[in-house]
C-alpha cells in the first residue's frame, strides 16, 4: 500500500478530511494571531496578556454581573488565585482596586482606578484596530471547523 493508500485509510478510519486539518489548522492560526495581538496590546502599558485580559473582562462585566473575584475567575477560567496574584499587581501599579461589599463583608469587589481605564481604554482600541487588521478570517475560520 503506498502512501496515499495510508492516508485513504486514515481518513476512512477517522472520517476526517484533508479540508477538515486544514479548517483546524487555519483556525489555530487565525487564533495564534488574536493571542499576538492581545500580547502587543498589553505590551504597551508593560502588562502581560493575563493582566490586560483581566482589565478587559472586569471593564466588560454586564450590569447584572457583580465584580468580584469568583467572577472573574469564572469569566477568564482561571483560578481564583491566579485572579488575586493578577490584580495584586494590578493594584500595585495604581490601576485596580478592592472594596468590600456591601452586602457580604467577605465579598471582595474589584474595580479599575481612574488610570486603569484611561488604560483599558486606550488598549482596546488600539485592540479592536489591530484585530481589524491581523485577524479578518477569525469569524470565517469559526464557521469552517
Amino acid at each position: 500500500m503506498g502512501t496515499s493508500g495510508l492516508a485513504e485509510a486514515y481518513h476512512e478510519r477517522t472520517g476526517m478530511a484533508d479540508m477538515d486539518y486544514q479548517a483546524v489548522a487555519n483556525l489555530h492560526h487565525q487564533v495564534c494571531r488574536l493571542l499576538n495581538v492581545s500580547d502587543e496590546m498589553a505590551g504597551t502599558h508593560r502588562l502581560n496578556r493575563q493582566q490586560f485580559v483581566l482589565m478587559l473582562a472586569i471593564k466588560g462585566l454586564s450590569s447584572e454581573e457583580r465584580p468580584t473575584i469568583t467572577t472573574l475567575a469564572k469569566k477568564l477560567c482561571l483560578r481564583h488565585h491566579s485572579v488575586v496574584e493578577l490584580l495584586n499587581r494590578l493594584a500595585a501599579r495604581g490601576a485596580a482596586v478592592r472594596g468590600t461589599s456591601g452586602r457580604e463583608k467577605r465579598e471582595v469587589i474589584v474595580s479599575l482606578t481612574p488610570l486603569g481605564d484611561e488604560i483599558i481604554q486606550e488598549s482596546t482600541e488600539l485592540y479592536l484596530k489591530q484585530l481589524k487588521a491581523v485577524c479578518p478570517d477569525l469569524g470565517l475560520s469559526l464557521m469552517r471547523v
